[in-house]
C-alpha cells in the first residue's frame, strides 16, 4: 500500500514538475533604455506596457508556452509618442504575432531569444497579473 501511494506522489510531482513555473502575475524587463511590464493573466491573455525614452506602447492578446517557445498573438497596439523609436513600435504594431525561444532561468525569471539577438531577461515581480 505504501509503494502505491508513494508511486502516486512521486508521479504527480513529476507531472508538476514538468509543467514549468507558471508565467502567471506580473513581470518586468530592461534592456537599452526600455522597461516593459507583462501582465500574464490565467486566462492566457496578457498586456505589455513599454516605456523607452519618451514613447509609450501597450499591447494586448493571447499568449501561449509551447514547446520551449513563447508564443504571442498581438490583438491591438496603442502607441504614444513621436520619433523613430514610436515609428519602430508602431512598425512592430503591424506584426500580429511573435514566437520567441524562452528559456526558464529559475522559478523567478526567464529569458527570451529572438534570432541573433542578446537574451531578454524577464523577472517577476508579482504573481498577481
Amino acid at each position: 500500500m505504501k509503494s502505491v501511494a508513494l508511486f502516486i506522489v512521486t508521479s504527480a510531482l513529476i507531472a508538476g514538475c514538468s509543467k514549468g513555473p507558471s508565467l502567471v502575475g506580473t513581470w518586468e524587463s530592461n534592456m537599452g533604455g526600455a522597461h516593459s511590464l507583462y501582465h500574464f493573466r490565467k486566462d492566457n491573455t496578457y498586456t505589455m506596457v513599454t516605456d523607452f525614452d519618451a514613447v509609450h506602447a501597450q499591447s494586448d492578446g493571447t499568449f501561449s508556452v509551447e514547446g520551449g517557445h513563447l508564443v504571442m498573438q498581438q490583438a491591438s497596439m496603442n502607441v504614444a509618442g513621436s520619433g523613430p523609436r514610436a515609428d519602430a513600435l508602431k512598425q512592430e504594431g503591424n506584426q500580429s504575432s511573435a514566437r520567441m525561444t524562452m528559456r526558464w532561468d529559475t522559478p523567478m525569471s526567464f529569458s527570451l531569444i529572438v534570432g541573433n539577438e542578446p537574451p531578454l531577461q524577464v523577472h517577476r515581480i508579482s504573481p498577481q497579473p
